[in-house]
């Protein structure tokens, strides 16, 4: 399930693709630029558009916590495997719930 809940987001939401959360700055970032991204709810539906942000349903949190779940499973360009999500789930959860 862990792997699902991201693999249908970005499916029906490609541009989620450009952002990924960054553990050593904690805060989400465009991939090009590394810059900040803006994760407000107006940042994230314009970086969606109308037609991704409708077809996907996502939401602010839910966008967010997409990012999240994917840059977990693939820290530091790797796979880390369900254990290691678990365990950087409990050492990471609050970046979902922060507005960065």
């Amino acid at each position: 399930m862990i792997h699902n809940f991201p693999a249908v987001a970005y499916s029906a939401a490609p541009n989620l693709n450009h952002y990924i959360y960054d553990f050593a700055r904690k805060e989400f970032i465009e991939k090009a630029t590394q810059r900040r991204a803006d994760f407000s709810r107006s940042g994230l539906y314009a970086a969606l558009g109308r037609t991704q942000r409708r077809a996907s349903r996502t939401g602010t949190a839910s966008g967010r916590a997409a990012v999240f779940i994917k840059s977990l499973v693939f820290q530091g360009g790797r796979s880390v495997g369900d254990d290691g999500i678990r365990e950087a789930v409990l050492n990471q959860s609050s970046a979902v719930t922060v507005m960065t």
